[in-house]
């Protein structure tokens, strides 16, 4: 039997004369074929003047990197490798903008609120900058406007069943019970 060092792993293994592996196991050779992580991470980033690109693999608008049995968010994995792990309490915002960049001194450690707030500020929400939650026909699941919420209080007071409101509304009959109440769409006079 031979000794031999694993080269990804780097611990010592034997196997037969006649095998040729520079590799430990199965998951070693899998791993090291591919590279190590920061190397393929190295490899899928394009360096301009101003932002760091990832040209690799992307989900949604951020890139990702395979680290082992997990997928990190390429931005996640350039701060870790920069400026060591990541609280869990906290997201990896980019001051300019870009969700592909990778840049250290682009990005910055942020709480939740800090990320919407950016966002916001960024112009890249949908929502109103001085109300962050979107509500009345702002809303993505909203399915009436508020002409027909003064309709269905109108009717409601005239003393139509809320039922029939709900039906010819194509809303449930709570909804329209919270809508009369003003639970719902309270904002709407």
């Amino acid at each position: 039997m031979l000794k031999k060092t694993c080269r990804y792993c780097g611990r010592p293994f034997q196997c037969y004369p006649s095998d040729r592996s520079v590799f430990c196991s199965r998951r070693c050779s899998d791993k090291g074929r591919c590279g190590k992580p920061e190397d393929r991470f190295w490899r899928r980033v394009e360096k301009s003047e101003d932002c760091w690109n990832w040209i690799g693999t992307m989900m949604g608008n951020y890139g990702v990197l395979r680290v082992g049995a997990r997928h990190l968010g390429s931005h996640r994995y350039s701060w870790e490798l920069h400026f060591g792990a990541i609280p869990n309490d906290k997201f990896v915002c980019h001051h300019c903008n870009n969700p592909r960049c990778v840049r250290p001194d682009h990005l910055f450690l942020g709480t939740p609120r800090d990320n919407t707030q950016d966002m916001i500020q960024k112009g890249r929400s949908k929502l109103d900058p001085h109300c962050p939650h979107p509500r009345g026909e702002s809303h993505p699941m909203a399915k009436l406007t508020e002409d027909n919420i003064r309709e269905i209080r109108s009717l409601a007071a005239h003393g139509c069943k809320h039922k029939d409101i709900a039906r010819g509304f194509g809303v449930s009959r709570a909804n329209v019970s919270y809508i009369v109440k003003r639970i719902a769409w309270k904002h709407i006079e």
